[in-house]
């Protein structure tokens, strides 16, 4: 019988840097958290999935910026309860 995978939530920081693409000057920058919900053993692919479409909003956009997103923790939230 198939068993459905345990959903589990992950806390994520990241940070944003967005840049001018003409000279590489920093435009703006921000740390931010993001509850990530996920069944997968890496749940860094659903952040990533997440994180990527938000950039992709944004570079549609503003097509002459550049967009980097990093996460730079994440941890199991549930394990925490």
């Amino acid at each position: 019988m198939y068993e459905r995978p345990q959903v589990k939530n992950y806390l994520y920081n990241y940070s944003v840097v967005i840049r001018d693409r003409d000279n590489d000057n920093v435009i703006d920058e921000w740390e931010a958290e993001l509850v990530v919900q996920s069944s997968k053993k890496n749940s860094y692919e659903d952040f990533w999935k997440i994180a990527s479409n938000m950039r992709n909003e944004y570079l549609k956009k503003n097509r002459n910026h550049s967009y980097t997103i990093e996460a730079t923790v994440s941890k199991d939230i549930d394990e925490e309860e």
